[in-house]
């Protein structure tokens, strides 16, 4: 496999046991003694320092979760004025000035005398971030975007923080985000939902309408699923997992985007009843295939509704790959990998499609899938096939 990116979750929560997103202390990476005891759900901070030299030493940078817009578990209640504002342009005022209690007061008594309050809060939000990504040595951040604070918010958060490169991920495709921003692509998770929820019904040939990687792919954050979106959460839709070996192929081996695969879509999910999630099969020798043959030209051969198919030509050290998903029964597509692999031999690397295709002179051959599968088709004795059916 190759991994170049690990994102991280986000620092001190309002409970020992959270997952991170009811942050309680953006200081805290599992340094101070509160909330319940001095580690994250995840470790100490000594841990999590290390694991990130870790990664740094294989090569993979890390990205932050900067969970900058929840606020939870603080000390004690406020009194403050507040004016709800137009939901379309939020520097309009649209009422008088009102009122509120909330629970907004933070001690943070295992190190600070000052008693914060909701006025320190927009400093407090980008001086945590240049703190921690001194700490961590971290290449950008996950941040939460017009599902809460809106885009404008967000652009001047962006404008603030000194990032290098300067390369923050968004968590929705916003229209108007600034160019060194990626976005990730919520439209083509609920495309890949839809296709696994409807089978043979769906036309794979509509995929990636209205998607950030039709619309913007160098911007364009690929995914299947996230932590938000598995079962329990309370944005659940997770993409059936017939369908999900198809889904990542299709954000793994083409060239548009920047493909993110789900650690629990990888390794699995433990949880409650009805949600322990089972590893996608074979998910390690699609990132396998992406690292040692998507390269080169993309040709798309999608002319049939439940039966698409492409192939990646190669450059002068990979043989490329050719690729076909079936949504349905059992399908083909005949494509061109070109007449330098004239009667060589291809198979299947996934093994999921068994026999073998002999190359046409003419550089054309007809390529099989199973129903409702992928298959993914390599010269024989390609550089890298004895890697393939590992962990």
């Amino acid at each position: 496999m190759r991994v170049d990116l690990l994102h991280i979750a986000p620092t001190k929560a309002a409970g020992q046991n959270s997952v991170g997103y009811d942050v309680y202390d953006l200081y805290d990476l599992g340094e101070f003694d509160q909330k319940g005891g001095r580690r994250t759900k995840y470790g100490t901070k000594e841990e999590l320092m290390e694991a990130v030299k870790k990664a740094h030493e294989n090569g993979i940078v890390t990205y932050v979760d900067a969970v900058l817009n929840h606020r939870f578990g603080a000390d004690r209640p406020e009194t403050f004025g507040a004016v709800e504002v137009d939901e379309n342009d939020r520097t309009k005022e649209i009422s008088d000035l009102v009122v509120y209690q909330g629970v907004t007061g933070f001690d943070f008594a295992a190190y600070s005398a000052l008693k914060w309050n909701f006025n320190h809060l927009q400093v407090w939000t980008n001086d945590e971030n240049q703190r921690n990504s001194i700490y961590l040595n971290h290449s950008g951040s996950r941040t939460q975007a017009r599902a809460h604070t809106g885009l404008q918010p967000l652009q001047a958060r962006l404008r603030d923080i000194d990032h290098k490169p300067p390369r923050d991920t968004a968590r929705y495709h916003l229209p108007g985000a600034p160019e060194d921003t990626g976005v990730f692509d919520a439209p083509l998770h609920y495309n890949l939902k839809e296709a696994g929820d409807r089978g043979a019904e769906y036309d794979m040939r509509a995929i990636w309408d209205g998607t950030v990687v039709q619309k913007r792919p160098i911007d364009a954050v690929t995914l299947v699923d996230n932590h938000e979106y598995q079962v329990g959460q309370s944005l659940e839709s997770w993409v059936s997992p017939t369908f999900k070996p198809l889904a990542y192929a299709l954000i793994l081996l083409r060239p548009s985007g920047y493909p993110c695969v789900f650690w629990g879509d990888l390794y699995g999910t433990a949880g409650p009843e009805g949600n322990p999630q089972k590893p996608v099969s074979q998910l390690a020798d699609l990132i396998r295939a992406r690292k040692l043959y998507a390269y080169g030209e993309l040709r798309d051969y999608w002319d049939h509704m439940n039966c698409v198919g492409w192939v990646r030509t190669g450059d002068e050290k990979r043989p490329g790959c050719a690729v076909v998903l079936c949504n349905g029964g059992e399908g083909f597509k005949r494509m061109e990998v070109g007449k330098e692999h004239a009667n060589e031999t291809w198979t299947d690397l996934l093994g999921w499609y068994q026999g073998e295709v002999t190359i046409g002179e003419d550089g054309w051959a007809e390529f099989k899938c199973s129903a409702m599968s992928v298959s993914v088709w390599v010269k024989k004795d390609a550089n890298g096939r004895d890697e393939f059916g590992k962990a």
